[in-house]
C-alpha cells in the first residue's frame, strides 16, 4: 500500500488551477494556483472552467450570504477548502488507479506474500529470566520513497500475566517513536494486541521491543529476525 498523506505532500503544487479571471469574484488561494510544472488542471478538459467548478460546489453563498465584501473571506475560505479536498482526493484516486494497473500488468508485486510478518513457533518451555534486558524484533524495510509498512497487531508470549509497555524505535533516534500499553492476560500463550504503527522512514531499522525490567516473570523467547527481502537471520529476541 502507499501512504496517502505522503502522496498528498509530494503532489501538492505540482499541478495547479487557473485563477478566477474575475478579480472582483471569489479568488483561489496561492497554494491552489501554484504549479511547479506549469501545468494547470483546467487544460485537461474544456468543462474544467472556474465558473463550472464554482457552480457544482456547495452553495456557500446560501450559508454566508451573497458574495460581498462582508462575506468574501468566509466564502473564499470554504470554497478553497472544498476544492483542495476534491483535488487531493482525485490525486489519490489517480495514484490508486495507476498502482492497480501496475499490479495487473505484473509491473510490481506485493512486498509481503502474507499479511502476517512471521509465524509464532516458540514453545512454552523456552523461557528466559533475564533482568533489565531489551527484547524484540528488528525490521529492515525497503528504502523506496513513499512506501509505508503498516503494523496493525503485535503478538506477545510471556510466562505469566503482565502489564507493561511495548515500544517502536527507529535506528535514527534513541527515543521511541510509538508506544502501547499492554495488559497481557493469556499466560503462556500468544496474545495479539492492536496497534496503529507505520514504518515509513527511508533508511535504517525499526525495533519493536519491551524491557524485561518492566516484567515480573519470564519471556518466551524466539531466535529469528526478518528484513524486507525475507532473508532469515539469527538474532536473539523475545516475542
Amino acid at each position: 500500500m502507499f501512504d496517502s498523506s505522503v502522496i498528498k505532500t509530494i503532489f501538492d503544487g505540482v499541478i495547479g488551477w487557473d485563477q478566477n479571471i474575475d478579480v472582483d469574484g471569489v479568488q483561489l488561494s496561492p497554494t491552489l494556483i501554484a504549479s511547479s510544472t506549469g501545468i494547470k488542471y483546467n487544460t485537461f478538459h474544456p468543462l474544467l472552467s472556474f465558473n463550472n467548478i464554482y457552480s457544482v460546489a456547495p452553495d456557500f453563498e446560501a450559508i454566508h450570504g451573497v458574495y460581498s465584501p462582508a462575506t468574501k473571506a468566509a466564502i473564499e475560505a470554504d470554497f478553497n477548502a472544498w476544492l483542495t479536498e476534491k483535488t487531493q482526493a482525485a490525486t489519490i484516486r489517480a495514484f490508486d488507479l495507476w498502482t492497480g494497473i501496475k499490479l495487473k500488468n505484473q509491473a510490481t508485486r506485493n512486498l509481503l506474500e502474507r499479511t502476517q510478518l512471521y509465524g509464532l513457533g516458540s514453545i512454552g518451555g523456552d523461557v528466559e529470566l533475564d533482568v533489565d534486558k531489551t527484547k524484540g524484533i528488528e525490521i529492515i524495510p525497503l528504502t523506496s520513497r513513499g512506501l509505508v509498512y503498516p503494523i496493525s497487531k503485535v503478538g506477545i508470549q510471556l510466562e505469566q500475566t503482565e502489564t507493561f509497555n511495548i515500544y517502536l524505535f527507529h535506528s535514527s533516534q534513541s527515543a521511541p517513536i510509538e508506544s502501547e500499553s499492554i495488559v497481557y492476560t493469556d499466560a503462556g500463550s500468544v496474545q495479539w494486541f492492536d496497534v496503529n504503527w507505520r514504518l515509513s522512514k527511508g533508511s535504517g531499522s525499526y525495533y519493536i521491543s519491551y524491557n524485561t525490567a518492566d516484567l515480573t516473570g519470564g519471556v518466551v523467547n524466539g531466535t529469528t529476525a526478518y528484513n524486507s527481502s525475507g532473508t532469515v537471520q539469527h538474532y536473539p529476541m523475545g516475542r
